[in-house]
């Protein structure tokens, strides 16, 4: 549900800030399994690598270090700075807070990877219904 609301407000706000509507899709609309390969390249690679590297890799190094909540914070800001958007923070820094929440308290990282794959996942959905392309 988050992420259909980030959707629609990004859509918005590019309309309202930029006057221009922008979409990954349409990198993809053209090849043959272009569907797939958006679904590969922005839900899953993203999910899988971004968590690794930010609740897998750093956190463990920052438990180390500083205590969780500090780790949870900081890990949060940089998936944030990542992603390279003064808009995105709106919905990243949160999604980042919640993935590292998740991930302190289950000690795992697949279920942050299941949680951004399916965000992801869900705005990729939402660009190709735009284009009326979904089937």
């Amino acid at each position: 549900m988050a992420s259909l609301i980030v959707q629609f407000l990004v859509a918005n706000l590019n309309q309202l800030v930029f006057k221009e509507n922008s979409s990954f899709y349409l990198n993809y609309i053209f090849h043959p399994y272009g569907k797939s390969i958006m679904i590969v390249s922005i839900a899953l690679f993203p999910a899988l690598f971004e968590e690794l590297a930010y609740r897998g890799f750093l956190m463990e190094r920052l438990l180390k270090v500083v205590d969780e909540k500090e780790t949870i914070y900081i890990t949060s800001i940089l998936f944030f700075f990542i992603h390279l958007s003064i808009f995105s923070f709106f919905w990243m820094l949160p999604l980042g807070l919640i993935l590292a929440y998740v991930r302190i308290k289950t000690k795992t990282i697949w279920y942050g990877v299941i949680m951004h794959f399916f965000f992801n996942l869900t705005a990729c959905l939402f660009e190709i219904y735009n284009y009326g392309d979904l089937f």
